[in-house]
């Protein structure tokens, strides 16, 4: 079933910056109807709660307020999709790739804006909860590292899973195979270099072009063939001989 109509409400604490927001949705997005604007965290609310719009494009910063404080103000959000803009905020950035929620960098693109707006359009058709709503909260309030959740997306399931149970990941083309505690293995659509960048800041290291390892599941390093990664799965990941040296001056600071 088409989407021709997608009632928005624009939370922008800068009116210049929100009317050109809403400028870009009548020139590019002709299916976005914007049925109110709010400047502040209480507004938001006030506005959300009494209108029940479809989409909210929700500044990051409001003033000296932060958004995540009206979303945790507001009753579950379970017909309602959130995409955030954003000027700075790298912190917030890397949480929104981790969760799996769409953002927009200021100035807003109009090709990114249509794409997010397409993204939302799929997700109505699909009826899509907002789980990884939920873990970006989850992640924006938590700075306990290898606890911080991922959302995986695989052809069949949305998986929200601690980074600390990813033993390592493979590449394979332009997809990678995360192997977690327990056994379990997804395979995600993505390129490994795409989660070396997520995941290096939490232990992760890339000792082969092929491999990503988390350093906390190394259990001890095979020096024949090259130089292996005995990991707490019992694998032997491959080492490459230039990652060698970088390997073993990390495990002695671990182990």
């Amino acid at each position: 079933m088409p989407i021709d109509r997608i009632r928005t409400v624009i939370v922008e604490d800068e009116p210049s910056a929100a009317q050109a927001l809403e400028k870009l949705l009548a020139l590019h997005c002709v299916e976005v109807e914007v049925v109110g604007k709010a400047q502040s965290v209480s507004e938001g609310i006030d506005l959300v709660k009494s209108l029940e719009p479809d989409l909210i494009l929700l500044d990051i910063q409001l003033g000296k307020e932060h958004s995540f404080q009206l979303l945790e103000s507001l009753p579950a959000l379970t017909n309602t999709h959130i995409v955030f803009t954003t000027a700075y905020s790298e912190y917030a950035v890397e949480a929104f790739r981790f969760s799996a929620v769409d953002y927009l960098l200021k100035p807003i693109d109009a090709d990114q804006l249509r794409e997010a707006i397409d993204k939302v359009i799929e997700r109505m058709k699909t009826r899509d909860s907002n789980t990884n709503l939920n873990v970006l909260i989850e992640n924006m309030q938590s700075n306990q590292g290898q606890k911080k959740k991922l959302v995986l997306s695989t052809l069949d399931a949305l998986h929200v899973i601690e980074i600390g149970t990813i033993i390592r990941c493979q590449s394979d083309m332009n997809y990678t195979v995360f192997y977690l505690i327990g056994g379990k293995e997804l395979i995600i659509s993505k390129t490994l270099k795409e989660f070396e960048t997520q995941l290096t800041p939490y232990g992760f290291l890339r000792i082969h072009k092929s491999w990503l390892i988390n350093k906390f599941h190394i259990t001890a390093y095979d020096k024949t063939d090259g130089g292996y990664a005995i990991m707490q799965d019992e694998s032997r990941v491959p080492v490459s001989d230039m990652k060698r040296d970088y390997l073993l001056k990390v495990i002695k600071e671990t182990l």
